[in-house]
């Protein structure tokens, strides 16, 4: 499954950033980047590993959705990201990640938790995998939606 498979399964692809409200308190926004993400990953000259650069320079074109805010910054991207992933629904750098192979100073704890946001994304269900099948996807350096594919087998 390519980057744009994975986006076609989607309604929604949310890029959130930390910022300020017009009252200059900061806070953190979120915005639906799937459009964009559509229209820079259908352009066959474009690589998949600079999406991220792409939406970054892109993103303020898109609608502001929801603003969040926290005692810091930290609180305000946990609540913005809780209500963020649900079905047909993801964060733009879980999108991102999901593509790259775990690199040796990646968690494995997150990987698995990445995986798992993909899984509610896509409406997969992952809950009769063992659990031992994560910990070897990442030690065998998939990408968490190879990883996720190849749990049905």
């Amino acid at each position: 499954m390519n980057a744009l498979q994975i986006l076609e399964k989607l309604n929604a692809m949310w890029f959130i950033i930390d910022t300020e409200d017009e009252g200059k308190k900061d806070c953190v926004s979120r915005r639906n980047v799937i459009g964009l993400a559509h229209h820079y990953l259908s352009d066959p000259n474009t690589k998949e590993s600079d999406l991220w650069y792409y939406l970054c320079e892109n993103s303020g074109e898109c609608e502001l959705d929801n603003l969040e805010y926290g005692e810091d910054v930290l609180e305000a991207y946990a609540k913005m990201d809780t209500k963020s992933n649900f079905s047909k629904q993801l964060c733009a750098n879980d999108f991102v990640n999901a593509l790259v192979e775990p690199k040796q100073s990646d968690n494995q704890e997150a990987y698995g938790e990445l995986c798992r946001r993909l899984a509610i994304a896509l409406d997969r269900d992952t809950e009769d995998v063992n659990p031992d099948f994560w910990d070897r996807a990442f030690e065998d350096g998939l990408t968490p939606i190879k990883a996720l594919v190849d749990s049905d087998k």
